[in-house]
């Protein structure tokens, strides 16, 4: 399933050996396994191929674009989005 159903904890750990096998990858990875392709179907069935680079780019990007898109709903809604920059999250500590 493109969406399974997931209890928190599961979905915690799921993300956490996603982010894990993520980060091996972009540190590990050289030219010519950044350029391999990969074959994939996305959410409507539809088979792709795509880089690893561009999976990789894809993945950095996304969030972003789905924060946007509930901070323009919450605004919508007469609410204001929390403040999401990743800078702001990265100095969290200091």
């Amino acid at each position: 399933a493109v969406w399974p159903a997931l209890s928190v904890a599961e979905a915690r750990e799921l993300a956490k050996r996603h982010a894990d096998l993520f980060g091996a990858l972009v540190t590990g990875a050289d030219e010519r396994a950044l350029e391999r392709r990969v074959a994939y179907r996305n959410s409507k069935g539809r088979s792709y191929q795509s880089s690893v680079a561009d999976i990789v780019t894809h993945v950095s990007m996304h969030g972003g674009y789905h924060r946007g898109q509930i901070a323009r709903q919450l605004r919508a809604a007469g609410r204001e989005p929390p403040y999401t920059d990743y800078i702001q999250f990265t100095r969290r500590d200091q």
